[in-house]
């Protein structure tokens, strides 16, 4: 929200909120950032949605924005509504930390933020608004094919017949 509000008199956005964020003490803190940073037109807090929700969503969507961080106790490991968006032809912003190295392939589904900070997140954001990245749907939508369970399945029994582990 502070990345945005930095935006806000530059480009035209609208940015949604959904999930578990959409709720108790975490909410009011969202809507204060909202108000603070004069966003009230632009960031909207939807809540829980419905699989075809967000499936619908997700197909609507530029931009699918979740920069996880890492603390000692706290670690995003392989966050799933990234290929979910990819599926829908929906690149990613997402950060270095965590799991998604080993999926997002910056320029072809998704792209990086330098930082998790707000400036960071601003210039992951400028980059994707200025720069043109010229995502291909279709190559944004075979990405998530190799991480179907059947061909994750498939890997491992592979990996168990060559060490001589099957049976």
């Amino acid at each position: 929200i502070i990345a945005l509000g930095g935006l806000k008199n530059e480009y035209d956005f609208r940015y949604v909120i959904v999930g578990g964020a959409s709720r108790g003490r975490y909410r009011e803190e969202l809507q204060g950032l909202i108000r603070e940073y004069g966003l009230q037109d632009r960031v909207f807090i939807e809540g829980r949605k419905t699989d075809s929700e967000l499936v619908d969503l997700y197909a609507r969507s530029a931009l699918f924005i979740l920069c996880s961080y890492a603390e000692p106790e706290n670690f995003e490991g392989f966050g799933i509504v990234f290929l979910e968006a990819n599926a829908r032809g929906t690149p990613v912003l997402t950060s270095r930390e965590g799991g998604m190295t080993d999926y997002v392939q910056d320029g072809v589904n998704g792209l990086y933020t330098e930082s998790v900070d707000a400036a960071g997140i601003k210039g992951a954001l400028v980059r994707f608004m200025e720069v043109n990245i010229s995502f291909d749907p279709a190559k944004i939508r075979a990405t998530p094919e190799t991480y179907r369970w059947r061909h994750i399945a498939s890997r491992m029994l592979q990996i168990y017949e060559t060490h001589g582990l099957k049976g």
